[in-house]
């Protein structure tokens, strides 16, 4: 069996593309506004939270460059973790993120607290769950169509006994 050739059907199915000679996923869809908003924010079970106070501190794992393994590595005492520190306002948000709420939640529980407009809490709290997730801390999960597949057959009615 031969290992499919660079850019292949196979790779261009699987949403797969090749960048500068590496295999990389191919960007997602772009999501409306509205879809963002119904997006639930899961935080990574690798981050370690450190309360600190009304501070919270995120401790994520990563993984270390090529270059630092082997000998080098004995030498120079690096860490295994990345921190990142939150302010209280930060902390709040990131407690609402309990994987059960959907943005647009966040965001209101935020417009509350803080009493801001409903639009503008949104665009703050999307930006910051963006830059979180850029960094690892959380993924927002969009919600599964409601559409159904193409070519799917609809389930039969059981019949009554």
């Amino acid at each position: 069996m031969t290992a499919p050739s660079r850019g292949s059907a196979v790779d261009a199915r699987a949403g797969l593309r090749y960048k500068s000679g590496r295999l990389t996923a191919a960007a997602a869809p772009a999501q409306s506004h509205e879809q963002w908003l119904e997006a639930v924010p899961i935080c990574n079970r690798a981050v370690r939270v450190q309360r600190c106070g009304q501070a919270v501190v995120l401790w994520v794992p990563f993984r270390p460059r090529w270059w630092l393994a082997g000998p080098l590595r004995w030498l120079l005492p690096l860490r295994k973790e990345k921190g990142v520190a939150l302010d209280l306002v930060g902390s709040r948000v990131w407690d609402d993120c309990d994987g059960q709420r959907q943005v647009q939640e966040v965001a209101a529980a935020f417009a509350q607290r803080h009493q801001l407009g409903a639009r503008e809490a949104t665009l703050r709290v999307l930006l910051f769950l963006r830059q979180l997730s850029e960094r690892k801390l959380l993924v927002l999960a969009l919600p599964r169509a409601a559409a159904p597949l193409a070519g799917a057959q609809p389930l039969a009615a059981e019949p009554a006994p």
